[in-house]
This record gives structure tokens, sequence and C-alpha cells, in this order.
């Protein structure tokens, strides 16, 4: 930080740019998170045996490996920009997908959505802000993402804190 000169500013294209990839690290954390709020009532709504709850765990990591096996190969073909909008769209259809599931095929369905959103999420956030980041502010805007990440996760934890009062 020494480096910089102080009136050394962070453009605002990527200050927007930012902020919408963050938006993948704030999903990417509160959906890591969110079903052991859900659990209880996932429990007792579609009637789960111990098998089935650690499936509905275990699925969102099966999204994962899709995604993180296709994650940088979807990033190359399409770029990173328009893969964080694409991934975006998924989060968005997992959750109505969850939201809307009348049967448990159809919730590990929507886990495995949402683990392949935050897995591709995980590595076209990083890229691309990375690509679009000015060198001397790179390192802080792609914290950011990560800060993201961990906000996503409060905010799944106080949801299921204030549910549960």
């Amino acid at each position: 930080m020494s480096n910089l000169a102080s009136n050394e500013k962070i453009p605002p294209f990527v200050i927007k740019a930012a902020i919408t990839a963050s938006i993948g690290g704030i999903l990417f954390g509160y959906d890591m998170g969110v079903t052991s709020m859900a659990l209880p009532q996932l429990i007792n709504t579609f009637n789960l045996t111990e098998r089935q709850q650690e499936m509905l765990v275990s699925f969102l990591y099966i999204g994962c490996c899709i995604g993180a096996t296709a994650g940088g190969y979807l990033c190359d073909r399409h770029g990173r920009k328009k893969m964080i909008l694409i991934t975006d769209c998924v989060f968005i259809l997992g959750a109505i997908v969850l939201y809307s599931a009348s049967t448990f095929d159809i919730v590990l369905f929507g886990r495995i959505l949402i683990g392949f959103a935050v897995a591709v999420s995980g590595i076209a956030d990083v890229a691309y802000l990375h690509e679009i980041s000015p060198k001397q502010f790179r390192g802080a805007i792609v914290s950011c993402n990560e800060a993201c990440i961990a906000l996503g996760d409060d905010v799944h934890a106080r949801i299921a804190y204030l549910v549960e009062r």
C-alpha cells in the first residue's frame, strides 16, 4: 500500500464489476451454509431418513464437482463476465427449484444446480476480478469477493437465528 500514490483511485467500472461479481460470493457463502437451517423443516416435510439427510447435504458437492470440472472450460469458452451472469441465473433457478420442490428428488436436483453455480462462481468471479483490476488494487478487489463469501455465510446464520426464535 505504501507504493500507491494517495490520489490513485479505483476506476468506477472496476468498482461496479466487483460489486456485481461479489453477488456470486454472497450466494456462494449463503448456499454453502443454508442447509443447516433448512434441514429440520426438510426432515419433517419429506420424512427424510438418515441416509436421505446425508444425500441432501452431499448433493451440493456433486454439483460442485461438476461445476469445478466444467467451470474453467466454460469460462474460457464463454468468458468470465458472461459466466458470472449465467451462474447468478443458475443460483436463482436453483432457489426456485428448491422452493417449489414437491419431491425429495427435485430437492436433490436443486442442490446439484446450486452446487454447480457455487463452483463456477468461485472460478469465474475471482478470475474476472483479477483480470479487470488495476495491478495496484488487484489483491484488495479479489479480497472483496472472498469477504462476500463470509458475508453470505453470516447472512444465512443471522436468518437462521431469526427463524428459530
